[in-house]
């Protein structure tokens, strides 16, 4: 079933305009909404952009006055007044709505907010925005196929057929009056038939009840809908999250199912007091679960549910999670599946705010482990509980104020400041072993599991504030919400780094990451496109994900290129001088003075090149001196030592020697002692002074690489110029006005027209060659063409041209032209028309395209073009919008650069106007979200008009 969302996230902030007539307090309890959650970690995914009020005096206008809220107006009475025509002339009401159209344009809204709008509207606006509507009174109520609450006068009618109850509906609004799908109901309301009718008495408490709901149905819905959980059907019916809500999705109670940053995800991490189900003193996983969390020394009160009731390891033990004394913060449950639903309800009844299930047999095992999980979820939801799983390892929080272990680990891990977030609870567990002798410690340790509620981006908020940790340390085989999870590392980064391991490469690890977890393993570009912008760290292996984050848990991100390497023998210094050169390291020599003075007090077989090589017999004083005179000359941006322990020397008094030189110095220093048993000794003084210690030289280097912040890559100390799915220019331009009927203009393919789709590349600036849509055998119309030109089918069903033999180059006159269109016409009936083009004189190739990838967004693709797409595959990804210097940088990244920039004898083009021209590709593409698909292939220099320009172009839209 196709899912058209009605908002995607990954497009940025829902632009949410308010049209009303009144106060328009529905509205402003969506914008009370918008500011609670702008407090947030997870901030708030819509912004109220402005008013429109049909009476210049509404109070809503005067709100909005006075919050500073951009508003326009257009007095309706006045408007049919000088038209001399009644109100309810609907020819009059739309020339009215095309001049509200007009005004509204510039606030770039994506969706209209009906709070207290009196008045119908027609097609000017109902046919370019998603409008939604609240109704107070129940529009499901429909028994004869008509919505009997429908109309001016819902509450009236609803009391009139004495209703028992009454609830307000939000729903889509169309041309017909309360008449669009329902998206969402309030909970019902009791109708009180005791009060009097006869003074309006009943009346008016009914409307002040259910005007209360649709307040808070309004903001609900229109969060909802920011969050990408509506959506609609080829057919034009709502969904919810995917699934099927012909009467729109009923809201029991405002005080179940609330909104998750409203939940106390702290209580999981930081609980005053945990429950353990399922843990008994016969041993099993509850029982190790409940011996971690006393080990560990956790602060809070302790429980255990099972079924005898018996006390387990000293901890008082109950039958029923409802015998329990008080609602624990924290419940982890460990039965059998089968029990668990049992055992989350009772944890709901009692109060219990978090949940780490640790138990498995839900999604990950099949379509019948997804039913039962689609349940938790809806017991969690009814009591408004944090999950955490099912099918994880636990959580750990080392805070010595907690001091919680509620995994499932073997050891108790070593306390520090990593957060490690795992999707594999098994490779977690195996990982942490490896991690003490690396000398790794952690602040916080989470196993997501299924993801069912808890994912990384939750749990990322709330290690951005966390003092106690410094580095952040991700395995991930999915990437779910990608907008969410940009905006959390993006933020992140600014303070903290992050280092990611994404499994799911290939085709066939994406395949195994599905089955394994029950998630939809996204693009790799994409996700690689994702993570180079927010800043994050990015490595290809388990063992350099803890490398570097061990390395960054010691030292500190670096800006530069230049390494000083100090080592005591010769093989190493080749290794990792390699190994520099490859990641595009340089290695400068000190200056000859200080070469000389170093040389003085090292040994006479010593190097003072770099590397220095002090030879294998070398005292502690030499490595710390030639450690020190590169720091102190300035010349590198990190440093290096390299070690082949020799059998006279003890690496302990090497070490010793060193840390006071690293200490002294605010420089990245990475120490290597090669061999698991020759360089301990060197390796237990470097942790214990918090220095990181590696076994190969290789590794030096790639922990480095790893640790250089690349130029124009956002990461610690900065800050995002703009949201993932956020346009550079804005959003209500006049373009995207003009755009719109362009976009309607494509074949049952979803393909755009080519005269739709280079009128689309003129509105935004991208220059194209001269062209002419010729529609019929006898009409040539050639004014300002020049010739040879080129003359290309236009056939609904002929995607690729050149193969089907619709393409024909090298006309040089206009009667050649004339035949060459005839030819066409004839050879493939049904075409719609000929285009031609003034033939360019190609002389560079580019491809510049651009894919949407969901769950992530738009991808923006520059690369060589032409035949070389397929041959050399030589392109740069990057995740819209994409800066005019993003652009420049994916230019020069490519092999094929040196040709665009004079590589022997070739002519140089100005690369600066191509990156113009991409960053204006990124500007259309992010102010026209429905392209799915665009290509412009090849993009070519145009010596003769001194541009470059888009010689084809190809855009599928949704």
């Amino acid at each position: 079933m196709k899912n058209k969302l009605i908002h995607n996230p990954v497009h940025g902030k829902l632009k949410v305009l308010g049209f009303a007539s009144g106060s328009g307090n529905t509205l402003w309890k969506v914008y009370e909404l918008q500011k609670e959650m702008e407090q947030t970690h997870g901030g708030c995914p819509f912004e109220i952009v402005g008013v429109f009020s049909d009476k210049p005096d509404s109070k809503a206008v005067e709100m909005a006055k006075t919050i500073g809220m951009a508003f326009a107006s257009l007095d309706l009475r006045a408007f049919h007044s000088e038209h001399d025509a009644p109100l309810s002339d609907l020819g009059v009401r739309a020339l009215y709505d095309q001049e509200v159209a007009k005004l509204i344009e510039p606030f770039g809204a994506d969706l209209i907010l009906l709070a207290g709008y009196v008045w119908a509207t027609t097609e000017a606006i109902v046919n370019h925005y998603w409008m939604v509507n609240v109704h107070p009174a129940d529009l499901s109520v429909a028994p004869y196929g008509h919505r009997l609450f429908a109309g001016a006068d819902g509450v009236g009618d609803t009391l009139h057929l004495r209703q028992e109850t009454i609830c307000s509906s939000a729903h889509l609004a169309t041309a017909e009056i309360d008449g669009g799908p329902l998206l969402m109901r309030s909970p019902s309301h009791l109708v009180d038939y005791s009060i009097p009718e006869e003074s309006q008495q009943l009346r008016k408490a009914v409307l002040k009840a259910v005007n209360e709901h649709s307040r808070h149905l309004g903001a609900r819905v229109i969060l909802e809908i920011a969050q990408g959980n509506f959506g609609m059907d080829e057919a034009g019916h709502v969904l919810y999250c995917g699934d099927p809500v012909p009467a729109g999705v009923k809201v029991e109670s405002w005080s179940e199912n609330i909104p998750k940053f409203r939940r106390d995800l702290n209580a999981m991490l930081s609980p005053k007091s945990v429950v353990v189900i399922g843990a008994s003193a016969r041993g099993g996983l509850g029982n190790a679960i409940l011996s971690n969390i006393q080990d560990g020394g956790f602060t809070g009160g302790l429980y255990a549910v099972n079924r005898s009731g018996e006390d387990v390891t000293g901890v008082k033990a109950y039958e029923r999670v409802g015998l329990l004394p008080e609602a624990p913060d924290l419940a982890v449950v460990t039965t059998p599946s089968g029990a668990v639903l049992e055992a989350v309800e009772a944890c709901g009844k009692l109060g219990v705010k978090t949940v780490v299930c640790i138990s498995a047999g839900f999604k990950e095992t099949g379509e019948a482990g997804a039913v039962e999980e689609s349940k938790l979820k809806a017991i969690t939801d009814r009591y408004n509980m944090r999950l955490l799983g099912p099918n994880c390892m636990g959580v750990l929080n080392t805070d010595p104020d907690v001091s919680l272990n509620a995994t499932m680990l073997q050891h108790q891990p070593t306390p520090g400041n990593i957060a490690f977030i795992t999707q594999s609870g098994a490779l977690g567990a195996a990982l942490l072993d490896y991690a003490e002798n690396l000398g790794m410690g952690f602040s916080k340790i989470a196993s997501l599991g299924n993801q069912m509620d808890i994912d990384a981006s939750d749990l990322l908020g709330e290690f951005r504030d966390d003092p106690y940790t410094k580095v952040v340390m991700l395995y991930l085989e999915t990437i779910g919400e990608g907008q969410s999870f940009f905006k959390q590392v993006s933020e992140l980064t600014k303070t903290k780094p992050v280092v990611v391991v994404k499994s799911g490469r290939s085709s066939a690890g994406a395949a195994a990451a599905s089955s394994h977890t029950g998630s939809i393993a996204g693009s790799d570009a994409a996700i690689e496109a994702l993570l180079e912008k927010a800043g994050a760290i990015r490595v290809e292996t388990l063992e350099m994900a803890y490398l570097t984050a061990m390395s960054l848990s010691k030292s500190r991100t670096f800006t530069g290129k230049r390494v000083g390497v100090v080592t005591n023998a010769g093989g190493p210094g080749i290794l990792i001088t390699d190994r520099l050169a490859m990641h595009g390291f340089e290695l400068p020599l000190l200056p000859a003075a200080e070469r000389d003075a170093l040389a003085r007090v090292l040994f006479p077989e010593a190097s003072t090149a770099n590397p220095i090589d002090l030879v294998a017999p070398a005292p502690p004083e030499h490595y710390a001196k030639a450690l020190e005179t590169m720091a102190e000359s300035g010349m590198y941006d990190a440093l290096a030592v390299i070690c082949v322990p020799p059998a006279t020397i003890d690496t302990g008094k090497i070490a010793e020697a060193l840390v006071p030189v690293i200490k002294a110095f605010d420089l990245p220093a990475i120490c290597c002692f090669i061999g698991p048993t020759l360089g301990a000794a060197a390796r237990k003084v470097l942790n214990q002074h918090q220095i990181p210690c590696l076994e190969f030289p290789e590794n030096v280097a790639d922990v480095l690489q790893a640790m250089s912040l690349k130029e124009g890559r956002f990461n610690v100390g900065a800050s995002s110029e703009f949201e993932l799915g956020s346009p550079l220019v804005e959003r209500g331009s006049a373009n995207r006005r003009h755009a719109r009927p362009l976009m309607q203009s494509r074949y049952e393919t979803g393909y755009l027209r080519s005269d739709a789709a280079m009128k689309l590349l003129e509105l935004y600036g991208i220059p194209t060659p001269r062209w002419h849509w010729i529609t019929a055998p006898d009409i040539l119309e050639l004014e300002g063409m020049n010739f040879p030109v080129v003359a290309k089918i236009e056939h609904p069903e002929v995607l690729h041209k050149s193969d089907a033999g619709g393409v024909v180059l090298n006309i040089e006159s206009e009667a050649a032209l004339r035949l060459v269109v005839k030819e066409l016409f004839n050879t493939f009936q049904g075409a719609e028309a000929v285009l031609v083009q003034e033939q360019a004189k190609i002389t560079h190739e580019v491809i510049l395209g651009g894919k949407f990838e969901p769950g992530i967004g738009h991808l923006c693709v520059v690369g060589a073009g032409g035949t070389l797409v397929e041959l050399f595959q030589d392109v740069s990804v990057k995740l819209m919008p994409v800066c005019q210097k993003q652009a420049a940088g994916m230019i020069e990244s490519l092999k094929t650069y040196p040709l665009l920039n004079g590589y022997r004898g070739k002519a140089k083009v100005p690369v600066e106007e191509l990156a113009e021209m991409v960053k204006r590709f990124s500007d259309m593409v992010g102010e026209l979200p429905g392209i799915q698909e665009i290509d412009l292939n090849p993009v070519t220099w145009d010596a003769s008009s001194g541009r470059f320009m888009a010689v084809d172009c190809r855009i599928r839209v949704e």
